[in-house]
């Protein structure tokens, strides 16, 4: 016979997996409700669409729950507010800066720690491309190696 807490810990995870199907099927069941609503409304401005045929626009990753470990996805970052939040705090500065200091600036401002796992990265690594990504726009500049040990320092031209 099994050990009771091996039993009392399965049950426990049984009732958890059983739980977030159960929320997953009134999920489903609103936004079924949600595009029968959708469709008839489209119905009411084109008599002749068939919203069968719009195909269907699949979520970002790391949105809701991972449905692999039912656990809450990794943190997100809405979509151009990194990159408002790195050239705001370079624009701010009163001198250059390296992608250090600018990742804890923008850890400050996001309300997220530097170090924090973004999917597969870290903000820090994120800022990082950030940084490269406007430097190649002509955005911001690089001063190589003008830094610390060498490190690089970002700066918004004059």
């Amino acid at each position: 016979m099994a050990e009771s807490h091996v039993v009392s810990a399965l049950r426990q995870k049984r009732a958890e997996v059983a739980g977030h199907i159960t929320a997953a099927e009134r999920r489903i069941t609103d936004l079924r409700a949600s595009l029968v609503h959708l469709d008839a409304t489209l119905r009411l401005f084109d008599d002749d669409i068939n919203p069968e045929a719009i195909p269907p626009k699949l979520p970002r990753p790391g949105t809701g729950i991972e449905a692999e470990t039912g656990q809450p996805a990794p943190a997100r970052i809405a979509h151009g507010d990194l990159t408002k939040a790195v050239l705001d705090t370079l624009r701010k500065a009163t001198a250059p800066m390296t992608k250090n200091e600018v990742a804890d600036r923008v850890s400050g401002i996001l309300d997220v720690p530097a170090n924090l796992r973004l999917g597969r990265t870290t903000l820090r690594e994120r800022v990082e491309g950030t940084l490269f990504r406007q430097r190649d726009r002509g955005v911001i500049e690089c001063i190589k190696g003008a830094g610390p040990a060498n490190q690089n320092m970002w700066r918004v031209p004059d």
